[in-house]
């Protein structure tokens, strides 16, 4: 939030985000294919109703057993899915 001025629950009087327009637009992403991991609530689901995939993290819920929810829900083409295609 330091480096883009803004933090994750300031919105414009049209509700965007103003953190993550900035953020997402630098780094050329769709809110979609975006996860964000952290400790804070998001209060009101806005970064959820923006389309953001939002885990929070707590003693429960730690940011290990996160990321390995994460990294079993991906899918990886097998390795030889891309042999005899043109």
């Amino acid at each position: 939030s330091y480096a883009v001025k803004f933090l994750k629950h300031d919105f414009d009087n049209t509700g965007g985000s103003l953190f993550f327009e900035k953020v997402l637009t630098k780094e050329r992403v769709n809110p979609e294919e975006t996860i964000l991991v952290d400790d804070s609530e998001d209060r009101g689901n806005l970064i959820s109703k923006y389309g953001i995939n939002y885990i929070r993290i707590d003693e429960v819920n730690t940011l290990e057993n996160q990321l390995k929810n994460i990294i079993k829900s991906l899918t990886f083409p097998k390795s030889n899915d891309h042999v005899g295609r043109v």
